[in-house]
């Protein structure tokens, strides 16, 4: 059973390279590029893990991950933030959000593989 991730980016460029490396670990990808779109996408689709860019305008990426949490359809989605940023405060600032996971741009397909890998086989432990 192939896996669909949720990408949710507003950077272009970005959105397109994580794609790719998504789609090379064989999973299926959604994209948003905002939080509306992002929570649509969650609310109409299996999407077990998501990638949320912490650096989304106006710290819509919080508010995504604190609405994740709250639904009660949606809270066991798996969430794995991701930054320019890789201060321990920006870290600890996701994590306290709600994120499962947290890794730093640029962002490398090894590391991102092994993270989808354990986060899918998380995902499927838990339906």
């Amino acid at each position: 059973m192939t896996q669909s991730v949720l990408i949710v980016e507003h950077d272009p460029i970005v959105l397109d390279e994580l794609s790719l490396y998504v789609k090379d670990c064989e999973f299926r990808v959604q994209c948003a590029t905002d939080i509306v779109a992002a929570m649509s996408k969650l609310r109409n689709h299996r999407l077990p893990i998501a990638i949320v860019d912490w650096d989304l305008p106006n710290d819509e990426a919080r508010e995504l991950i604190e609405q994740i949490r709250q639904n009660h359809r949606l809270r066991r989605t798996h969430i794995i933030a991701l930054s320019a940023v890789s201060t321990p405060a920006v870290t600890e600032a996701a994590m306290n959000a709600g994120a499962d996971d947290f890794f730093s741009k640029p962002i490398g397909a090894g590391e991102l593989r092994a993270r989808l890998l354990w986060a899918g086989s998380r995902a499927l432990a838990i339906v």
